[in-house]
């Protein structure tokens, strides 16, 4: 395994929009619980799974990058599992949520996207072969 800048890239580039998600999502938050009939108890359960979410998918894209830049298979084991996680977080924002706007389903299929890709190359970084091994 040798670690990878495009990899690196794709990681940062997650991180921001990670936050960028995470602000979105909490706004519309906000707007479901005025404007729409939303349960009370309904809507604190799931600003709750939003504060999860943005940790375990933090904790997944913090351990992608230390993977990457030790080259050690470790962190890039856990940023897998996380990730897997973090897929269904998602999920259910974008799928299982009583109200789902359409800026939120854009939104949280873009970061299903990102999640995807970064599951995906951190598949290809493990099985790469590294120049040292040969």
């Amino acid at each position: 395994m040798q670690g990878s800048l495009g990899y690196q890239l794709t990681v940062m580039f997650n991180v921001y929009y990670l936050y960028v998600w995470f602000l979105f999502e909490f706004f519309i938050f906000i707007y479901k619980g005025l404007h729409l009939p939303y349960p009370k108890s309904m809507i604190a359960g799931e600003i709750i799974v939003l504060f999860l979410l943005l940790f375990i998918d933090r904790m997944r894209l913090f351990m992608s990058s230390m993977g990457n830049k030790t080259e050690r298979l470790g962190p890039l084991v856990g940023s897998v599992i996380l990730g897997a996680i973090a897929m269904f977080g998602f999920a259910y924002f974008a799928f299982m949520q009583i109200y789902v706007l359409r800026l939120e389903l854009v939104l949280t299929a873009i970061a299903i996207g990102l999640t995807g890709i970064g599951l995906f190359t951190t598949c290809l970084l493990y099985t790469s072969p590294s120049p040292r091994d040969s």
